[in-house]
Protein backbone atom coordinates (compact mmCIF):
# COMPACT_ATOMS: atom_id res chain seq x y z
CA UNK A 1 0.00 0.00 0.00
CA UNK A 2 1.39 2.93 -1.36
CA UNK A 3 2.10 6.36 1.30
CA UNK A 4 0.28 8.61 -1.82
CA UNK A 5 -3.01 5.89 -1.63
CA UNK A 6 -2.96 6.12 2.37
CA UNK A 7 -2.61 10.24 2.28
CA UNK A 8 -5.60 10.21 -0.18
CA UNK A 9 -7.82 7.75 1.88
CA UNK A 10 -7.25 9.76 4.87
CA UNK A 11 -7.52 13.16 3.19
CA UNK A 12 -10.97 11.96 1.64
CA UNK A 13 -12.34 10.41 5.45
CA UNK A 14 -11.12 14.39 6.74
CA UNK A 15 -13.47 16.06 4.35
CA UNK A 16 -16.46 13.06 4.43
CA UNK A 17 -16.59 13.52 8.37
CA UNK A 18 -15.42 17.26 8.21
CA UNK A 19 -18.06 18.34 11.18
CA UNK A 20 -16.95 15.50 13.47
CA UNK A 21 -13.03 16.34 12.22
CA UNK A 22 -13.82 19.73 13.10
CA UNK A 23 -14.63 18.94 16.64
CA UNK A 24 -11.67 17.29 16.95
CA UNK A 25 -9.64 19.79 15.78
CA UNK A 26 -11.07 22.15 17.86
CA UNK A 27 -10.63 19.79 20.82
CA UNK A 28 -6.93 19.48 19.94
CA UNK A 29 -6.50 23.39 19.95
CA UNK A 30 -8.13 24.10 23.37
CA UNK A 31 -6.26 21.20 25.13
CA UNK A 32 -2.66 22.55 23.89
CA UNK A 33 -3.70 25.91 24.35
CA UNK A 34 -4.56 25.19 28.02
CA UNK A 35 -0.71 23.30 28.07
CA UNK A 36 0.73 25.79 26.16
CA UNK A 37 -0.31 29.21 28.75
CA UNK A 38 -0.01 27.19 31.49
CA UNK A 39 3.70 26.40 30.17
CA UNK A 40 4.57 30.22 29.91
CA UNK A 41 2.98 31.28 33.25
CA UNK A 42 5.53 28.66 34.97
CA UNK A 43 8.27 29.58 33.27
CA UNK A 44 7.55 33.35 33.96
CA UNK A 45 6.76 32.64 38.27
CA UNK A 46 10.22 30.34 37.56
CA UNK A 47 11.68 33.96 35.31
CA UNK A 48 10.80 35.61 38.55
CA UNK A 49 11.77 33.69 41.46
CA UNK A 50 14.95 33.56 39.69
CA UNK A 51 15.55 37.28 39.68
CA UNK A 52 14.66 37.13 43.32
CA UNK A 53 17.25 34.26 43.83
CA UNK A 54 19.67 36.50 42.40
CA UNK A 55 19.62 39.11 44.58
CA UNK A 56 19.80 36.59 47.65
CA UNK A 57 23.99 37.14 48.90
CA UNK A 58 25.58 36.37 52.20
CA UNK A 59 27.87 38.82 53.69
CA UNK A 60 31.61 37.16 54.16
CA UNK A 61 33.05 39.22 56.84
CA UNK A 62 37.10 39.07 57.35
CA UNK A 63 39.21 40.02 60.31
CA UNK A 64 40.19 43.60 60.34
CA UNK A 65 43.19 43.72 60.82
CA UNK A 66 43.85 41.18 57.53
CA UNK A 67 46.12 42.10 54.59
CA UNK A 68 45.58 42.78 50.95
CA UNK A 69 47.27 39.65 49.84
CA UNK A 70 45.32 37.20 52.20
CA UNK A 71 41.70 38.76 51.46
CA UNK A 72 42.45 38.01 47.95
CA UNK A 73 43.53 34.47 48.68
CA UNK A 74 40.45 34.35 50.31
CA UNK A 75 37.93 35.78 47.41
CA UNK A 76 40.01 32.88 45.28
CA UNK A 77 39.28 30.28 48.09
CA UNK A 78 35.09 31.53 47.74
CA UNK A 79 35.01 31.46 44.27
CA UNK A 80 36.28 27.26 44.17
CA UNK A 81 33.48 26.38 46.66
CA UNK A 82 30.93 24.82 44.79
CA UNK A 83 27.57 26.47 45.03
CA UNK A 84 29.31 30.36 44.98
CA UNK A 85 28.19 31.67 41.52
CA UNK A 86 30.24 35.24 42.26
CA UNK A 87 31.91 36.68 44.73
CA UNK A 88 32.55 40.67 45.31
CA UNK A 89 35.09 42.12 47.52
CA UNK A 90 34.28 44.94 49.79
CA UNK A 91 36.85 47.38 51.25
CA UNK A 92 37.35 49.16 54.56
CA UNK A 93 36.90 52.43 52.36
CA UNK A 94 34.04 51.05 50.00
CA UNK A 95 32.13 49.99 53.10
CA UNK A 96 32.37 53.51 55.05
CA UNK A 97 31.10 54.64 51.71
CA UNK A 98 27.91 52.36 51.26
CA UNK A 99 27.15 53.35 55.27
CA UNK A 100 27.31 56.99 54.28
CA UNK A 101 25.29 56.61 51.04
CA UNK A 102 22.44 54.38 53.45
CA UNK A 103 22.23 56.24 56.74
CA UNK A 104 23.40 60.06 55.43
CA UNK A 105 26.25 60.13 57.96
CA UNK A 106 30.10 58.64 58.47
CA UNK A 107 31.53 57.15 61.69
CA UNK A 108 34.34 59.51 60.75
CA UNK A 109 32.39 62.50 61.68
CA UNK A 110 32.47 60.83 65.61
CA UNK A 111 35.40 58.70 65.26
CA UNK A 112 39.15 58.75 64.12
CA UNK A 113 39.33 55.29 62.65
CA UNK A 114 37.06 53.90 60.67
CA UNK A 115 35.75 50.25 62.69
CA UNK A 116 34.09 48.60 59.64
CA UNK A 117 35.72 45.63 58.36
CA UNK A 118 36.54 44.46 54.57
CA UNK A 119 33.94 42.14 53.71
CA UNK A 120 33.42 39.64 50.66
CA UNK A 121 29.59 39.73 49.29
CA UNK A 122 29.33 35.94 47.74
CA UNK A 123 26.23 35.28 45.60
CA UNK A 124 25.13 32.24 45.62
CA UNK A 125 24.12 29.33 41.95
CA UNK A 126 20.21 29.41 42.62
CA UNK A 127 20.20 25.57 42.57
CA UNK A 128 22.29 25.83 45.71
CA UNK A 129 19.59 28.83 47.31
CA UNK A 130 18.14 25.67 49.87
CA UNK A 131 18.31 26.04 53.98
CA UNK A 132 20.25 22.43 54.22
CA UNK A 133 22.45 24.06 51.26
CA UNK A 134 23.25 27.28 52.52
CA UNK A 135 23.90 25.97 56.57
CA UNK A 136 26.64 23.59 54.45
CA UNK A 137 28.20 26.47 52.57
CA UNK A 138 28.25 28.67 56.09
CA UNK A 139 30.10 26.03 57.56
CA UNK A 140 32.63 25.87 54.74
CA UNK A 141 33.27 29.24 54.69
CA UNK A 142 33.26 29.56 58.42
CA UNK A 143 35.97 27.54 58.43
CA UNK A 144 38.58 29.07 55.86
CA UNK A 145 41.68 31.01 57.87
CA UNK A 146 40.80 35.02 58.18
CA UNK A 147 36.59 34.77 58.44
CA UNK A 148 35.55 36.52 60.75
CA UNK A 149 31.95 36.22 60.45
CA UNK A 150 29.15 35.23 57.99
CA UNK A 151 25.73 37.29 57.67
CA UNK A 152 22.67 36.50 55.44
CA UNK A 153 18.92 36.59 55.65
CA UNK A 154 18.58 32.68 57.16
CA UNK A 155 14.61 33.24 57.67
CA UNK A 156 13.94 34.81 54.26
CA UNK A 157 15.80 31.72 52.27
CA UNK A 158 13.99 29.13 54.15
CA UNK A 159 11.06 31.07 53.28
CA UNK A 160 11.64 31.07 49.85
CA UNK A 161 13.11 27.52 49.70
CA UNK A 162 9.83 26.13 51.31
CA UNK A 163 7.53 28.30 48.86
CA UNK A 164 9.92 26.83 46.02
CA UNK A 165 9.18 23.51 46.83
CA UNK A 166 5.51 24.28 46.84
CA UNK A 167 5.35 25.78 43.50
CA UNK A 168 7.36 23.11 41.69
CA UNK A 169 5.14 20.13 42.99
CA UNK A 170 2.21 22.34 42.53
CA UNK A 171 3.11 22.74 39.01
CA UNK A 172 4.08 19.33 38.88
CA UNK A 173 0.74 17.91 39.47
CA UNK A 174 -1.32 20.53 37.83
CA UNK A 175 1.03 19.76 34.88
CA UNK A 176 0.13 16.49 34.79
CA UNK A 177 -3.48 16.63 35.46
CA UNK A 178 -3.76 18.82 32.51
CA UNK A 179 -1.49 16.34 30.21
CA UNK A 180 -3.90 13.31 30.93
CA UNK A 181 -7.00 15.78 30.55
CA UNK A 182 -5.87 16.71 27.20
CA UNK A 183 -4.90 13.03 26.18
CA UNK A 184 -8.12 11.17 27.72
CA UNK A 185 -10.20 14.61 26.04
CA UNK A 186 -8.64 14.20 22.50
CA UNK A 187 -8.74 10.38 22.17
CA UNK A 188 -12.46 10.14 23.37
CA UNK A 189 -12.92 13.06 20.59
CA UNK A 190 -10.98 11.06 17.85
CA UNK A 191 -13.08 7.69 18.78
CA UNK A 192 -16.39 9.15 18.22
CA UNK A 193 -14.83 10.32 14.59
CA UNK A 194 -13.55 7.05 14.24
CA UNK A 195 -17.43 5.32 15.48
CA UNK A 196 -19.16 7.54 12.85
CA UNK A 197 -17.42 5.56 10.18
CA UNK A 198 -17.49 1.90 11.92
CA UNK A 199 -19.92 0.76 9.15
CA UNK A 200 -16.63 1.33 6.95
CA UNK A 201 -14.01 -0.50 9.39
CA UNK A 202 -16.84 -3.14 8.97
CA UNK A 203 -16.96 -3.75 5.49
CA UNK A 204 -13.27 -3.95 5.25
CA UNK A 205 -12.59 -6.74 7.66
CA UNK A 206 -15.75 -8.67 5.87
CA UNK A 207 -13.88 -8.25 1.82
CA UNK A 208 -10.79 -9.36 3.91
CA UNK A 209 -8.45 -6.35 4.39
CA UNK A 210 -5.47 -6.50 7.02
CA UNK A 211 -5.39 -4.41 10.04
CA UNK A 212 -2.47 -2.28 9.09
CA UNK A 213 -4.40 -1.53 5.87
CA UNK A 214 -7.91 -0.50 7.56
CA UNK A 215 -5.00 1.44 10.34
CA UNK A 216 -3.07 3.62 8.33
CA UNK A 217 -5.45 6.32 6.48
CA UNK A 218 -7.04 6.98 10.29
CA UNK A 219 -4.09 7.06 12.05
CA UNK A 220 -2.60 9.24 9.24
CA UNK A 221 -6.30 11.26 10.01
CA UNK A 222 -5.34 11.90 13.56
CA UNK A 223 -1.92 12.44 13.06
CA UNK A 224 -3.35 15.61 10.76
CA UNK A 225 -6.42 16.79 13.27
CA UNK A 226 -3.67 17.03 15.65
CA UNK A 227 -1.30 19.08 13.51
CA UNK A 228 -4.01 21.60 12.09
CA UNK A 229 -5.17 21.96 16.30
CA UNK A 230 -1.43 23.08 17.30
CA UNK A 231 -1.24 25.08 15.06
CA UNK A 232 -4.45 27.24 15.80
CA UNK A 233 -3.34 26.57 19.47
CA UNK A 234 -0.12 28.48 18.95
CA UNK A 235 -1.86 31.02 16.29
CA UNK A 236 -3.97 31.37 19.51
CA UNK A 237 -1.66 31.98 22.29
CA UNK A 238 0.60 34.05 20.34
CA UNK A 239 -2.42 36.38 19.76
CA UNK A 240 -3.26 36.32 23.70
CA UNK A 241 0.80 36.65 24.83
CA UNK A 242 1.03 39.82 22.27
CA UNK A 243 -2.51 41.31 23.73
CA UNK A 244 -2.83 39.93 27.22
CA UNK A 245 0.30 38.55 28.70
CA UNK A 246 3.47 40.49 27.30
CA UNK A 247 2.04 44.12 28.89
CA UNK A 248 1.81 42.18 32.20
CA UNK A 249 5.00 40.83 32.02
CA UNK A 250 6.61 43.93 30.77
CA UNK A 251 5.11 45.80 34.17
CA UNK A 252 7.03 42.88 36.04
CA UNK A 253 9.83 43.20 34.33
CA UNK A 254 9.99 39.95 33.01
CA UNK A 255 11.41 39.06 29.69
CA UNK A 256 9.81 35.53 28.42
CA UNK A 257 8.70 35.27 24.57
CA UNK A 258 7.46 32.21 22.80
CA UNK A 259 10.02 31.44 19.97
CA UNK A 260 9.44 29.51 16.94
CA UNK A 261 10.71 26.15 18.80
CA UNK A 262 7.91 26.37 21.15
CA UNK A 263 5.49 26.45 18.66
CA UNK A 264 6.89 23.71 16.77
CA UNK A 265 7.04 21.18 20.14
CA UNK A 266 3.39 22.76 20.48
CA UNK A 267 2.54 21.19 16.96
CA UNK A 268 4.79 18.20 17.37
CA UNK A 269 2.80 17.69 20.79
CA UNK A 270 -0.54 17.89 19.00
CA UNK A 271 0.50 15.34 16.34
CA UNK A 272 1.16 12.86 18.75
CA UNK A 273 -1.94 13.39 20.93
CA UNK A 274 -3.42 12.58 17.45
CA UNK A 275 -1.41 9.91 16.80
CA UNK A 276 -2.34 8.38 20.29
CA UNK A 277 -5.85 8.94 20.14
CA UNK A 278 -5.90 7.33 16.63
CA UNK A 279 -4.07 4.32 17.83
CA UNK A 280 -5.97 3.52 21.09
CA UNK A 281 -9.59 4.65 19.21
CA UNK A 282 -9.48 2.44 16.03
CA UNK A 283 -7.92 -0.98 18.16
CA UNK A 284 -10.82 -1.29 20.10
CA UNK A 285 -12.92 -1.18 16.51
CA UNK A 286 -10.29 -3.64 14.94
CA UNK A 287 -11.05 -5.92 17.78
CA UNK A 288 -15.02 -6.29 17.26
CA UNK A 289 -16.02 -9.52 15.98
CA UNK A 290 -17.75 -9.76 12.67
CA UNK A 291 -20.70 -11.36 14.10
CA UNK A 292 -21.12 -8.59 16.13
CA UNK A 293 -24.62 -6.79 14.24
CA UNK A 294 -23.88 -3.56 13.40
CA UNK A 295 -25.11 -0.68 15.98
CA UNK A 296 -24.66 -3.50 19.15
Amino acid sequence: MSFSYVLNESLAGFWRTRTNSLITILTVSISLLLLGIFYLVTQSFNNLMDMIKAGVEMEVFLREDIGDITAEKIGQTLVRIPGVGSVEFVSKERALKIFADEFGESFTDLLTTNPLPPSYKVRLEPEYLHPDSVAVLTREISRISGVESIVYRKEYIELLGNRLSTWKMFTLVIGIILALCAVILVANTIRLTIYARREIIRTMKLVGATRSFIRRPFIIEGILHGVLGGIIASALIEFIFVYFLEPILTDLHLALRPVLPFYLELIFLGGFLGWLGSVTSIRRFLSESLITAPGQ
